[in-house]
């Protein structure tokens, strides 16, 4: 049995890395961002999008070719990965699925495997896992991917659709709201996805 742990959003907080890409965008090219990180986890919460996000708490039309350009080249840079903060602490967890007999597999998706594998160095989190796989979100999907390997009995945590909407018997999914997304309850339940605060709390079902 296998649990996969997604990383951006589940293990570690990424919202201030998220909000100083957007930031650092408009401040360059003048706007004045005098916002909070939790005024830009309310919006991005709410719009999804950081265009409208810019529109609506600082009045700053975006050309959102441009920006996508500027965040897909700065978003897993060093100095912004820095930013990034583990939730938990992720060996109690880790420990107890061991002790289960589970495989311990971090499934992320990223443009730029080595820096991962720098933050994982850096954040302690190198050599909690069995394996590691780096899928690129420009040519891959997570829901593929998993939907080809998963088996009866494995666990899936993140905190998008793509990597726990897998429907295959067996499997149990959590989905955690630390993340950047936000989804309707009721549709996850129906859905056959568990919510949780946190990664933490699937020791739970599974302590």
């Amino acid at each position: 049995m296998t649990i996969y742990f997604d990383f951006d959003g589940t293990l570690v907080d990424v919202w201030e890395r998220y909000y100083y890409v957007l930031e650092t965008y408009l401040s360059n090219r003048g706007y004045q961002c005098d916002g909070t990180i939790k005024d830009y986890k309310r919006e991005k919460l709410l719009l999804r999008k950081d265009h409208l996000v810019a529109e609506r708490l600082w009045n700053a039309p975006i050309d959102i070719a441009d920006y996508l350009i500027y965040k897909r080249s700065t978003l897993e840079a060093e100095k912004f990965l820095r930013l990034d903060r583990p939730i938990k602490d992720f060996s109690g967890v880790v420990n107890n699925f061991i002790r289960k007999g589970y495989k311990i597999v971090l499934l992320s998706l990223r443009r730029h495997p080595a820096m991962l594998y720098k933050e994982l160095d850096w954040l302690g989190y190198k050599n909690c896992f069995d394996n590691i796989i780096v899928l690129n979100p420009d040519r891959e999907k997570k829901q593929d991917w998993l939907a080809q390997r998963v088996t009866n009995g494995d666990v899936l945590v993140g905190d998008s659709l793509g990597d726990l909407q897998v429907n295959i018997k067996g499997i149990k999914a959590f989905f955690v709201k630390t993340g950047l997304n936000l989804y309707d309850e009721t549709f996850l339940h129906e859905n056959g996805i568990t919510t949780i605060g946190d990664y933490t709390e699937i020791i739970k079902d599974y302590g």
